[in-house]
C-alpha cells in the first residue's frame, strides 16, 4: 500500500472495487462534480499533464484509458473506476479521499476508517446539528489547555471554522491565548 492515499479508502478499493464509486459519490450533486473536476485539472497540473485541448488524450495515454473517459472525469461527469484513481493518487502523490471527494488533507497524512465515518456522520446531520457538534468540539479543545501545542490546537480551530465555512455559518468564537 502507496503511502499517500488514506487506509479506508485502499480497503475500500481492494474491497468494493469500481462499484464503491456510485456509493461513495452523490453522481446527482452538481456542485459535487464541478469541485471533482477541478481536483482532477489539479492532479493533471501535479503530474505536469499540459492544459489546453489536448490535456484529455494525454491523462488517457497516461493511465490507458480513451480521451472520452479522461474528458468525463475533466468536465466532472464521471469518476474513474477505484483500481484506476488509487493508481492516479499513487503516481501524483496524493490523497484518494482528497482527490475523490474533497475531504482531508491533499498530501500526507492518512485518514483512519474511524475518522472517516466520523466525518461521513457529520457531513449527514441536518445544518443545525452540524453547527452544534463542531461548536462543542471548538469548545472542548479551546479548554484542553495543555493537551496540544499551540499550533496544534490553531490547526485543529483553523479545521473547524472551515467545516463550519463549508456548511454555511461562519460565526466563531475567537481564540484566548
Amino acid at each position: 500500500m502507496g503511502s499517500h492515499y488514506g487506509t479506508a479508502s485502499y480497503l475500500y478499493a481492494r474491497t468494493w472495487g469500481h462499484s464503491l464509486a456510485a456509493y461513495l459519490f452523490r453522481m446527482d450533486d452538481a456542485d459535487q462534480k464541478a469541485q471533482f473536476a477541478l481536483r482532477v485539472h489539479e492532479l493533471c497540473d501535479e503530474l505536469g499533464i499540459p492544459k489546453g485541448h489536448g490535456r484529455q488524450t494525454y491523462l488517457g495515454k497516461m493511465f490507458d484509458v480513451t480521451p472520452k473517459a479522461a474528458r468525463k472525469w475533466l468536465m466532472g461527469l464521471a469518476y474513474p473506476e477505484m483500481a484506476l484513481a488509487v493508481r492516479m493518487c499513487v503516481a501524483a502523490e496524493v490523497n484518494l479521499n482528497w482527490f475523490l471527494q474533497g475531504f482531508g488533507p491533499k498530501r500526507g497524512e492518512r485518514s483512519d476508517s474511524d475518522t472517516l465515518r466520523l466525518a461521513e456522520g457529520l457531513d449527514r446531520l441536518p445544518m443545525e446539528n452540524r453547527q452544534a457538534v463542531l461548536e462543542f468540539m471548538r469548545y472542548e479543545f479551546q479548554r484542553a489547555d495543555g493537551w496540544f501545542t499551540q499550533d496544534t490546537l490553531n490547526h485543529y480551530l483553523e479545521s473547524i471554522d472551515q467545516l463550519k465555512r463549508r456548511t454555511g455559518n461562519t460565526r466563531s468564537k475567537p481564540l484566548n491565548t
